[in-house]
C-alpha cells in the first residue's frame, strides 16, 4: 500500500483535522461574542452620556435664560440708582441754595446800630409773617 492512502488511519486523521477546525471555530465564535458584549456595553455607555449631555444642555439653556433676566433686572436697578442719585444731588443743591438764601435774608434783616434806619422791605415782610414775641 501506498503511504498517501492508508485506509485504516485515514478516518483517524480526518477526525483529528476536524477537531482542530471546530476548535478554532469555537475560539473565533467566543472572541466574537466577547467583542459583541464589549461593544454593546460601550454603546450603552455612550447613549447614557448623550442623554446626560442633553439634560445638561436643557439645564444650561434654563440657566442662561435666568441669567439674562437677572442681568435685565440688574440694569433696571442700576438705572434706578443713578436716577435716585441724581435726584439726591438736585435736592442737596436745592438745600444749599435755600440755606444761602435764608442766610442772606437774615443778614439783610439784621438789626442796625442806627435807630433812624428802617429795615428793608424784605425784613418787614418776614417780620409780619413771623412776629417776634415781646418781652414785658
Amino acid at each position: 500500500m501506498s503511504e498517501g492512502k492508508q485506509p485504516f488511519t485515514e478516518y483517524a486523521t480526518k477526525a483529528q483535522r476536524g477537531r482542530d477546525a471546530s476548535r478554532w471555530g469555537w475560539i473565533a465564535a467566543g472572541i466574537l461574542a466577547v467583542l459583541l458584549v464589549v461593544s454593546l456595553l460601550l454603546w450603552a455607555s455612550v447613549v447614557g452620556r448623550l442623554r446626560g449631555l442633553e439634560s445638561l444642555q436643557t439645564k444650561l439653556d434654563d440657566v442662561n435664560a435666568s441669567l439674562a433676566s437677572a442681568q435685565g433686572e440688574n440694569q433696571k436697578a442700576k438705572d434706578q440708582i443713578a436716577a435716585l442719585q441724581s435726584k439726591v444731588a438736585d435736592l442737596e443743591q436745592d438745600k444749599d441754595t435755600a440755606a444761602q438764601m435764608a442766610k442772606g435774608s437774615k443778614m439783610r434783616c439784621a438789626p442796625t446800630l442806627n435807630p433812624r434806619m428802617s429795615p428793608s422791605p424784605v425784613c418787614k415782610a418776614s417780620s409780619r409773617e413771623h412776629p417776634r414775641p415781646r418781652h414785658v
